[in-house]
């Protein structure tokens, strides 16, 4: 399909190429490589940024991924990917899609597909997966898309992992709006620091 190039474990575009119909048609692609690579019919997580077209665009491949016979996980709300990469180990789920032009600006967004390790796609599977580009399937959903909290998880995870205490120091946040808000800083806090927020 037509204006749609992966990079480093995604793909990003402007919106006026980054559109709903192309990412549907990554969503299909992704779930014929889940399917050829013995996980059909398995649960697939969706994450997404804090870009104002971001969950939309997670429904879209959620939709997909369910026509497809996948169950899907959707968080309630944006989150940082690395959120959704713990999901997948802590869950034992077939991979996820994750809607985020990360650094890039805003008339950017992307997505990008994370295997069932948590690690970044290798080249040879987002090639694999740009080469079989297609329409997606129609029909009725098979598959289950529920809202599920990635974060809470996540945040007991680390803390037990570092242990840390950060009683009496401060320390100043800054979001930069971004999926990290509510997220780092609540956790820094949960660790005793005092936490200054900026553009949260």
């Amino acid at each position: 399909m037509d204006g749609i190039s992966f990079g480093t474990d995604g793909w990003r575009a402007t919106l006026d190429l980054f559109t709903s119909d192309r990412v549907r048609a990554v969503a299909q692609a992704t779930a014929d490589h889940l399917e050829a690579d013995g996980h059909a019919g398995e649960t697939v997580a969706v994450g997404y940024d804090a870009r104002e077209t971001s969950r939309g665009f997670a429904d879209d491949i959620a939709d997909v991924l369910a026509t497809n016979g996948f169950d899907v996980v959707l968080p309630g709300r944006d989150c940082p990917t690395p959120l959704v990469a713990h999901a997948i180990v802590e869950r034992d789920l077939a991979g996820a899609l994750v809607v985020t032009a990360s650094h890039n600006p805003p008339e950017y967004n992307g997505v990008k597909f994370i295997p069932s390790d948590g690690a970044p796609a290798l080249p040879a599977v987002t090639e694999a997966i740009e080469a079989n580009l297609r329409e997606p399937v129609e029909g009725d959903r098979t598959g289950e898309v529920r809202e599920v909290d990635l974060v809470e998880s996540h945040a007991e995870h680390c803390l037990d992992l570092v242990d840390a205490d950060l009683s009496g120091l401060t320390v100043v946040y800054d979001a930069m709006h971004g999926s990290g808000r509510g997220v780092t800083d609540a956790l820094l806090e949960r660790a005793g620091a005092d936490v200054i927020r900026e553009r949260c």
